[in-house]
């Protein structure tokens, strides 16, 4: 995980492709919990603050923001003694987990979809989703940080590599307590 938390965001990719594996359910596409007949038997662990809709200021529900003095970056929540399960859809297709400061919104299904169909994880699209762009490439979330004097700041980094670390840690948390549940689970 320092890996990810110290801005070496080289596996979140290929990481996007194999939640794709596991939670994707789509027309001829089944996903690896839904072949598994378990999708409707795992309460969902979500970390997510709950996003506001009325709120002007951007969201980021997966992540904090850590600031020292020479740098700024994105951390996952982990998992802390507050959290709350959702169903499985609600969880992956409904919970909005990340806004822009242009309204844009992303559920965890939207940001898995983007970076393993068309940002490289499983193959990469000719064109890219702009809203994805701007997100995950020009700092749509606007967030800069200044050291000292400085007039002009730096761009936060893209919060979809520390999204994507905390959707797998919300994962392996939903599996842990539905197996102490369902010990036959899985």
């Amino acid at each position: 995980m320092n890996q990810i938390v110290d801005g070496h965001f080289d596996f979140y990719k290929p990481l996007a492709a194999s939640f794709r594996i596991l939670f994707h359910h789509h027309r001829a596409n089944k996903s690896l919990l839904n072949q598994l007949e378990i999708t409707d038997k795992i309460e969902m662990v979500s970390t997510s603050n709950r996003f506001d809709p009325s709120s002007l200021v951007p969201f980021l529900g997966l992540l904090f923001m850590r600031v020292e003095s020479t740098q700024a970056s994105y951390v996952p929540h982990e998992i802390h003694s507050e959290f709350r399960t959702l169903s499985f859809e609600r969880w992956w297709s409904e919970e909005i987990v990340i806004s822009d400061s242009l309204r844009h919104q992303w559920t965890r299904k939207d940001l898995v979809a983007f970076a393993a169909d068309q940002d490289g994880g499983s193959h990469v699209d000719p064109r890219i989703d702009q809203k994805y762009y701007q997100l995950a490439y020009q700092n749509s979330i606007g967030w800069k940080f200044f050291q000292g004097g400085e007039s002009h700041g730096r761009d936060m980094d893209n919060p979809v590599p520390v999204s994507l670390w905390q959707i797998g840690i919300e994962f392996l948390k939903s599996l842990e307590l539905s197996r102490r549940k369902n010990p036959t689970l899985i």
